[in-house]
């Protein structure tokens, strides 16, 4: 909220920010010459979403190494079976 839609409300007594994407969208300055208090738990998250990220991460990297290993043997079968059909000509 900028500072505009700030002054535009008048009966505004708290705000709650639940983003986790840690961005400064709130003039924290006004609201605190208005005496608004700005509640942002945002760092209570801040673990648990870095850990979901990591586990994303391994995850991606459990499946690339997967396929990786999987499509070289079917690739190397493939290989081995052309091979022997032109050398057999």
């Amino acid at each position: 909220m900028d500072r505009s839609e700030l002054e535009r409300a008048k009966c505004l007594r708290v705000i709650l920010d639940l983003e986790i994407n840690f961005y400064p969208n709130i003039d924290c300055a006004f609201c605190a010459t208005q005496s608004i208090p700005v509640l942002i738990p945002s760092s209570v998250f801040f673990l648990a979403v870095a850990e979901i990220g990591l586990a994303i991460d391994y995850q991606l990297l459990v499946m690339f190494f997967s396929f990786t290993l999987f499509s070289s043997k079917i690739l190397n079968t493939f290989w081995k079976s052309e091979w022997r059909l032109y050398c057999s000509t």
